[in-house]
């Protein structure tokens, strides 16, 4: 390590990048955290070194041990916190192909990874630029969102059908563990399960990039579209129920959340004021049938889809 004394920040993180020593490796999500205080001086830089260690993440030497996912969390919330923050570096890190190499690592790393690196992108979204990167990637980019989504609720355990639509309408998105610390009278939670979800799953990430590409940015994706005529294509049955799914996640998960609310006043036991609760019942009815009317939308595609064939 002594040829590394007195490098900068910079300088260090060139010349540990395509080092497999896994002493080095830890040394560079120290480095990253260095490289906060020249962000501002040096960001042009500190983006070309960025997606130079994004690159070696995605397409290793032969004889380069394998990344440590630590350190290419440390990385994602580099980009998150340095680059997502500044519209100027966030354009200047979509020119040099920065979302594309992000999607992949999305594509092809473990569920932490994904969690961290897909924050990062939705807040990079939020200055639109990144957008048409997202619907051309790899001219399947519709299809890479919706199979995100069913895999988290396969990681969740969440019931599904066979081919990812609704199998309980009560609680269309509840994972087992969710269920677990919701109705277990043996646990005491202090919090809500149902918020607590959105901190530790990727499914509100994709809902967020979903809202940004058909209603806040439909004008540019649309354009975008007609050049490339990757987003608007029809999606394969399965791909379909899931997107229904993924599009409908916040009225969802917000009936859940009544129904938490309602299954904790009844364990204390709280009595309502008439008013109140009527409105909860009311919610909590409209929740699960706009669950149950997804549900027959979801089966009767299926259906459609079998008479076609």
């Amino acid at each position: 390590m002594e040829n590394l004394k007195g490098c900068s920040s910079t300088g260090l993180i060139r010349s540990i990048i395509s080092d497999s020593d896994s002493v080095r490796q830890r040394c560079l999500g120290l480095a990253f955290f260095a490289l906060y205080k020249q962000s501002i001086e040096k960001s042009n830089a500190v983006i070309d070194i960025t997606i130079e260690y994004m690159k070696q993440i995605l397409h290793p030497e032969l004889k380069q041990a394998a990344h440590d996912n630590r350190v290419i969390i440390c990385v994602m919330d580099f980009v998150w916190e340095h680059i997502a923050r500044s519209e100027k570096r966030s354009a200047e890190f979509v020119k040099k192909n920065g979302v594309f190499h992000m999607l992949d690592i999305i594509y092809k790393f473990s569920f932490p990874v994904q969690l961290v690196t897909l924050g990062a992108l939705v807040d990079i979204c939020e200055f639109g630029q990144c957008l048409p990167y997202i619907i051309t990637w790899r001219q399947q980019g519709q299809k890479n969102i919706t199979f995100l989504f069913r895999e988290e609720n396969k990681r969740l355990n969440v019931k599904s059908g066979p081919r990812g639509e609704i199998a309980d309408v009560k609680y269309p998105l509840m994972g087992k563990e969710q269920w677990i610390q919701t109705f277990c009278r043996c646990i005491d939670v202090n919090g809500s399960p149902a918020m607590a979800d959105l901190f530790i799953s990727c499914r509100p990430k994709i809902y967020a990039l979903l809202q940004m590409l058909n209603e806040r940015y439909k004008e540019v994706v649309d354009l975008a579209d007609e050049h490339y005529k990757c987003y608007g294509g029809e999606l394969q049955a399965e791909d379909q129920v899931t997107m229904l799914l993924a599009e409908n996640f916040l009225a969802l998960k917000l009936g859940e959340a009544w129904l938490e609310l309602k299954t904790d006043l009844d364990r204390i036991p709280v009595t309502l004021i008439p008013a109140d609760s009527k409105m909860m019942t009311y919610l909590i009815d409209r929740a699960v049938k706009w669950s149950s009317y997804l549900q027959k939308f979801q089966k009767r595609h299926f259906t459609t889809r079998l008479r076609k064939k």
